[in-house]
């Protein structure tokens, strides 16, 4: 894998041509797609105060439960992938709608509601404020549609837009691009763990540079009695932590895109075809999984 000195600029065709991003990339689709393959995970849930595992990737996404904020209620309820999949769809409606009538008061609203969804307002609400009273919200969204559908990654490009990436804001951008995965803690969590698991099966002493994830510590009380687990780094086995860094995460978010695109190309997800649906069934395996590694085999 290059990254051009001049202009940081990372290039899918390089980058899914690389060795260890062929390797991980059959590794990862022999997960998906053979049913004998087990992928064993156990944690308990610290709110609901009960246990959850699974024993394929397959099983994780059939265990998959976000519970639906009351505020879309009319469009959907419960915790189901099903469920939330119709509030998304609904939202997405929602910021395409208003980015192409040009309607930022709306749009802003449209985000928030994003956030609302997954959890992330604080500390993202100010900043999307900001865009509208700025009047910069929809060339905004609309640089960011750009940015991510291009087939590289210009570091510069991305300081230049101003562009945030974060836990938040990938929820935002998931719902506007194909094939964009929602890069927060529990998937950044789970992706890292099967690197992990395939630089221990192939011996390596580090980890490939073009699998180096940013990981992500969860939103918890600092006086928790457990502390959840969702970076799985071990002796030279590292992985970046973001500390904030949009630019860290927005790499990150790229390379994963790109990582499981290629992956699915090879026969989807559990051999039900190829597409967004597929990509969003393994975003919810991967979300669920990554909720907290401490138990994990993994990492005995």
């Amino acid at each position: 894998m290059r990254v051009t000195d001049q202009n940081r600029i990372l290039l899918k065709d390089e980058y899914l041509a690389s060795k260890h991003v062929t390797g991980f990339s059959k590794f990862l689709s022999e997960y998906m797609n053979d049913s004998t393959k087990e992928f064993k995970h156990n944690y308990r849930n610290i709110k609901k105060n009960t246990e959850w595992k699974c024993d394929k990737l397959a099983n994780a996404f059939q265990h998959y439960e976000w519970r639906v904020k009351d505020c879309f209620s009319n469009i959907a309820t419960g915790e189901s992938f099903e469920s939330n999949n119709k509030v998304l769809l609904f939202l997405r409606a929602r910021l395409e709608n208003y980015i192409l009538n040009k309607s930022p008061r709306d749009l802003k609203n449209a985000a928030i509601d994003v956030m609302k969804w997954g959890g992330t307002v604080n500390g993202n609400k100010p900043f999307i404020d900001e865009l509208y009273t700025t009047n910069k919200i929809i060339n905004y969204f609309k640089d960011a549609i750009t940015f991510f559908s291009k087939d590289s990654f210009d570091e510069d490009q991305f300081k230049t837009l101003k562009l945030r990436s974060n836990a938040g804001f990938t929820k935002i951008y998931s719902l506007l691009n194909n094939n964009f995965i929602i890069y927060d803690s529990r998937v950044a969590a789970a992706l890292t763990l099967l690197v992990l698991s395939y630089c221990k099966n192939n011996d390596l002493k580090c980890v490939p540079v073009e699998l180096l994830f940013c990981v992500m510590p969860a939103k918890e009380d600092k006086k928790a009695q457990h502390h959840k687990c969702r970076n799985p780094s071990q002796q030279t086995l590292n992985f970046p932590m973001m500390n904030n860094n949009h630019l860290v995460h927005a790499r990150s978010n790229v390379m994963a895109n790109w990582l499981i695109e290629c992956s699915l190309a090879k026969g989807g997800f559990l051999l039900n075809g190829k597409g967004s649906d597929d990509f969003r069934a393994l975003e919810a395996a991967l979300f669920m999984i990554g909720y907290d590694l401490s138990h994990s085999t993994i990492l005995q």
